[in-house]
Parts: C-alpha cells; structure tokens; sequence
C-alpha cells in the first residue's frame, strides 16, 4: 500500500447551527476546516441573562446586639424568583429569616442577628435570574454606667444605718412617759401639802383670838 502523501491533521472550528435565546435552546458543531468533516451537533443551553437588582429599602441598617429587635430588608426582584439570603457571601439557613411578598421582603431574625461579630456585613438577595446586594452593622449592646448603680447600692447602706442612729438618738432624747406622770403626782401632793399647811395655820390663829 502507497503512502499518502499531503495529508494534513484535522483542524476543527465550532459552528453555530441554532442561536439559543432566553426561551429557546441552540445548536452547534464541530466542523474540520481542511476537509469540511461535521461532527455531531451539541445543544447550547438556554441564554441566561442576570437581571440588575436593588434594594428599595432598609440598605445601611444597624442592630443593636441583645436588643430583641429584627432587621428588615426589602429589594425589588420578583417573590416568585426568590431563592435566598446570602451574608459575608455565605447562604444562611431560612430558619434565620422570614420573607413575603411586595417585592421582595427579607426580615432576619434577632437569633440569628446576635450570633454575628460587631461591625458592618455584606448581604446578597438572591433570586433566579439575579441578586441585590447592601450592607448592615452590627453594633454592642449599651449597659448605662454599671458601676452607678452599685455606687447607687452602696450609698443606701451607708445611708441607712445613719438613719436607724439618728432615730435611736431621737428616741432616747425624749423623756419617758411615766418620768411625766410622776412629776405631777408629786407637784398635787405639794399643792395639797401647802393647801392643808395654810388651813391648819389660819385655823391656829382664829382659834386663839
């Protein structure tokens, strides 16, 4: 058998039979450009297209950690498309969240809220055919001046034993009762006394005149 002489390796190039579209599937092959061979066409998948979201409200929102409160969220993507929440670009779990209708509105809850660190966090909405992304801060929880109120505990048992003296002091100032009643059962008797004295003098000096 002779040798073929001039023969040069294939050289293959895709052709696009069908253009896919956003509802509609395509189709391409592989065709050799030296001596036109086609291999079998392969489908192009549908034309996937992302949508531009936003967030209409609650973007650049706080929570105050321990403060019960939630944080809601609302971007305008279709309820329908919804998929998820995405937080420092991992997807959380849906018990972390409520979401409703009108567009989108996503509400993660205070549980989940207290498990982050203080500072600012990335969220992402999902939904099928695109995202919204905005940002949220975390901040401590406010414990007004904790040591006021022990100075505040401390001032009232200082306090209070001074008043418990001041009452004692006061109480043992004031004269007994029975101190008074005796008084004047002596000064009726010195009354009579003097009475009964002066009648029997004036009696004497009648008797002898």
């Amino acid at each position: 058998m002779g040798k073929k002489l001039n023969q040069s390796k294939h050289s293959f190039t895709w052709i696009i039979d069908k253009a896919a579209t956003a509802t509609e599937k395509g189709s391409k092959h592989e065709q050799c450009t030296v001596c036109n061979y086609a291999k079998t066409a392969v489908e192009i998948p549908i034309e996937e297209t992302q949508t531009s979201y936003s967030i209409t409200e609650g973007a650049g929102s706080s929570y105050v950690l321990q403060s019960g409160n939630s944080l809601t969220i609302r971007g305008n993507g279709e309820f329908s498309k919804f998929t998820g929440i995405k937080v420092d670009g991992v997807l959380i779990g849906k018990e972390n969240y409520d979401v409703k209708s009108g567009s989108t509105v996503v509400t993660l809850k205070s549980s989940y809220l207290n498990t982050l660190s203080t500072g600012t966090h990335n969220l992402e909405i999902l939904w099928t055919d695109g995202s919204a992304n905005t940002t949220f801060t975390i901040q401590a929880s406010v414990n007004p001046n904790p040591d006021n109120k022990n100075q505040g505990t401390d001032t009232n048992s200082d306090t209070q034993p001074t008043t418990q003296n001041n009452t004692t002091q006061t109480t043992n100032k004031a004269p007994k009762t029975g101190d008074y009643n005796n008084l004047w059962v002596w000064a009726a008797w010195l009354v009579v006394s003097e009475i009964i004295f002066a009648g029997s003098v004036y009696y004497r000096k009648k008797k002898h005149l």
